[in-house]
């Protein structure tokens, strides 16, 4: 219920228990028509006195214009009377607009609480999701890089085994064809046991370690290359 309507049922209300519409303005009437009664009363007694004692039209001229200004303040109540409703109504005319523009500006200030709480519930929820959101991608990414080292560890640790498995079923430095017991034996102190371990090395540079004929050691290369290939292919 707006403002305006409940104005109007109280002036209802006040109109049917005959209460004043308008402040002030019930007193009002009943000065002016108290007042227009009792200076009437009194005209007409001094117009009947004047002339029941046989005195000139003066005296009576006097106490009928004596009594024009309580004629004026019935008139007055009269108007009072009559008009009471017709003004309680230009009354609530003029007001109107008013109520009407407080209760629409009310009613806009109802929808914008409620649009900033929205927006404020929103926004505080994108927050807390985002928040999440980051957490998630955190322990996620906590997670990717522990598998990824634990995953070079054990690569790491597979490719030992698989170079010293291979080295294990490497032909030994003893197989090839030139190389004796005692040969062997100076290769190993210089780290040299199987086929590939000589392979790493150029002949060149084993030659001179050994002090003896590059020729002999080009032919150990040519024999330990024949017997890698052998295992090799028959490894496959």
């Amino acid at each position: 219920m707006t403002e305006e309507s409940g104005e109007e049922q109280k002036g209802e209300m006040r109109k049917n228990r005959g209460e004043p519409l308008v402040p002030g303005l019930e007193l009002l009437k009943w000065i002016c028509l108290t007042s227009g009664i009792v200076g009437f009363i009194t005209w007409l007694g001094d117009i009947v006195y004047w002339s029941t004692k046989g005195y000139s039209i003066h005296p009576v001229f006097e106490a009928t214009a004596g009594g024009i200004p309580y004629v004026l303040l019935l008139f007055a109540g009269l108007l009072i009377l009559g008009c009471g409703a017709s003004a309680y109504e230009k009354y609530l005319e003029s007001t109107s607009g008013t109520l009407e523009l407080d209760s629409r500006l009310d009613e806009m200030e109802k929808v914008m609480s409620k649009i900033h709480e929205s927006l404020f519930k929103t926004t505080k929820k994108m927050a807390e999701d985002l928040k999440e959101a980051r957490r998630l991608n955190e322990e996620l990414r906590a997670q990717v890089e522990a598998l990824t080292r634990e995953r070079d560890r054990l690569n790491a640790r597979l490719k030992r085994m698989q170079e010293r498995l291979e080295h294990a079923l490497a032909p030994d430095l003893r197989e090839v064809k030139g190389i004796g017991p005692t040969m062997a034996e100076r290769l190993k102190e210089l780290g040299l046991e199987k086929v590939p371990d000589l392979l790493k090395i150029s002949p060149e540079d084993l030659s001179t370690k050994l002090g003896i004929s590059p020729k002999i050691v080009s032919k150990w290369f040519e024999e330990a290359m024949r017997l890698s290939r052998e295992r090799s292919a028959g490894s496959e």
